[in-house]
């Protein structure tokens, strides 16, 4: 039987550079034939897709992150959408509520990864929660403790980590990945201790990484998903992080990791007792999540195949 057709509307170069949202795309594949269609034009203002949207017979469009306008969408031959707000773009979707009669007169439907994300949007459009967990793997050793952190912003750079999270002498090893998103990197030093990753890794060579530590630093204050935090609780590592979405919505704090409030942090005391005990945990909650998410996403794509 042939397969209905469904594009996703998304950064593609950003998107296969970090596969951010594969399990979503691997999800749809099962059972739709998927287009991936560029969006950074339309966030431009640009309509330079509509041509490439129309030109197919698609059952249905997805939007990633960025809501388009009700103009835009007006546009379009398929008259059937589907929104994934992240809750890191707190502007549209600030900005999506504002406007939101304009929407009222399509079939729009919007899931929300974030349960803060729904909770902002559920009263102004027809919205569903679901939480992704990743498939478990093989759970990291806790001998020492081994400090990894991606430093992705100047907001969250390991100098202020260094000031006000941690102390140096609690860990064996320290890695950072700097591979940052916006601003400069910080100057570090490398000593024998601390290591620096200053290349984008292949997928195969930053699950060697990962596998060699057990304490991961999340890089942003907030997150759309959290791949780059899910990634470290699905091994089991103990995962510290500021004390917002989508962090503290899988976070427990002391149980299942350690929250932060980044306008008042206060230096965290590691040790090898404490990692092992919350990485157990976490790794308990992961599998039965992943079990959760596994009956969650059957009902995800008959909600949108309606």
């Amino acid at each position: 039987m042939k397969k209905e057709k469904v594009a996703i509307v998304w950064h593609k170069a950003w998107n296969d550079r970090t596969q951010s949202f594969s399990f979503f795309r691997n999800l749809l594949k099962q059972k739709f034939e998927v287009s991936e269609v560029d969006g950074l034009s339309w966030t431009k203002n640009k309509h330079d897709n509509i041509k490439q949207l129309n030109s197919n017979d698609f059952k249905l469009i997805i939007f990633c992150q960025v809501l388009p306008t009700a103009t835009y969408l007006s546009k379009l031959n398929c008259k059937n959408f589907v929104w994934l707000p992240m809750w890191d773009g707190q502007n549209g979707l600030r900005l999506a509520i504002l406007k939101s009669l304009f929407y009222k007169k399509y079939n729009l439907k919007v899931i929300c990864f974030s349960k803060r994300s729904y909770d902002w949007l559920n009263p102004f459009f027809k919205c569903k929660y679901f939480q992704y967990f990743p498939k478990p793997k093989k759970q990291v050793s806790f001998d020492k403790p081994k400090l990894l952190f991606w430093e992705r912003r100047e907001n969250m750079s390991y100098p202020f980590i260094r000031n006000n999270l941690i102390n140096e002498d609690d860990f064996d090893l320290i890695t950072i990945k700097q591979t940052i998103d916006i601003g400069k990197p910080s100057n570090i030093k490398t000593t024998k201790k601390i290591k620096i990753i200053n290349k984008w890794l292949t997928k195969k060579e930053y699950a060697k990484v990962l596998s060699n530590h057990n304490v991961f630093i999340a890089p942003r204050l907030k997150e759309g998903i959290g791949f780059s935090f899910l990634e470290a609780l699905e091994r089991g590592y103990c995962v510290i992080a500021n004390n917002d979405a989508t962090m503290n919505e899988y976070i427990i704090d002391k149980k299942t990791g350690l929250l932060f409030d980044y306008n008042n942090p206060t230096k965290l005391s590691i040790n090898k007792d404490l990692i092992k005990k919350i990485g157990t945990n976490t790794m308990n909650y992961i599998k039965k999540g992943h079990l959760q998410w596994n009956k969650q996403k059957k009902y995800l794509i008959q909600w949108i195949s309606k």
